[in-house]
């Protein structure tokens, strides 16, 4: 029996009547008052229609569907979805990119498709090699400045061999380290050799191609 039904056959019981006025301010906070016909809202645009049948009922692709409306409706400072845009069709995911755009709160995607990325992300994320990279950019801008990041890492390395080459010339000539100078350039030798880097020299594939689909990628938006 709900809290006001319960004040209506108790009008005098004075600890029920504080404990509904906690309810009623804490609904008022969280804006749930409107839940029910938002949840309604948000089902019908993912394709539930049947708000009387029981979730036991629902095919595996419909139960997806009333979890991912479950995450949408329920307030969160951060929501976190793995591939939301599987097995929905293009219009349903045009209206999901629009609701998380005008979404309150961090959002935290796991996902293969980049235009998805693209209109609703603002931060990537890329792992490489034990590393972690923070873009502030959707994925397009993503992978320019990732290629941008990799041309200045080849660079760098580049710089990096063609000193090592030099210095161990140089220690291959029979180089003592008699004094501070010989010591410091050993030292700096051997600094040089345990700074190599896990670059890699593949292209960043920046091609459109003509599916949504693309390389898995951990990506947030913020």
């Amino acid at each position: 029996m709900e809290a006001m039904d319960l004040l209506e056959m108790l009008p005098g019981d004075q600890a029920l009547a504080e404990r509904v006025t906690r309810l009623t301010q804490e609904m008022d906070r969280t804006s749930a008052w409107n839940l029910e016909n938002e949840a309604k809202t948000v089902l019908s645009k993912l394709g539930i229609t049947d708000f009387s049948q029981k979730v036991g009922s629902l095919s595996g692709g419909q139960r997806k569907r009333v979890a991912l409306a479950s995450a949408l409706i329920i307030p969160s400072e951060l929501l976190i979805m793995d591939e939301p845009t599987n097995h929905l069709d293009n219009d349903t995911v045009g209206w999901l990119e629009s609701f998380l755009q005008k979404r309150r709160g961090a959002l935290l995607l796991i996902t293969h498709d980049r235009y998805f990325l693209d209109r609703v992300c603002n931060v990537m994320l890329e792992l490489d090699h034990g590393r972690l990279f923070r873009y502030e950019a959707n994925y397009s801008r993503f992978l320019e400045l990732k290629s941008e990041r990799e041309e200045r890492e080849a660079a760098s390395e580049q710089k990096r061999q063609n000193l090592l080459r030099t210095e161990l010339a140089w220690i291959r000539r029979g180089a003592k380290a008699r004094s501070t100078k010989q010591r410091a350039r050993i030292e700096r030798f051997e600094k040089l050799q345990s700074q190599g880097t896990d670059y890699k020299s593949d292209s960043v594939d920046i091609s459109v191609a003509s599916t949504r689909l693309g390389r898995r990628s951990w990506r947030s938006a913020i």
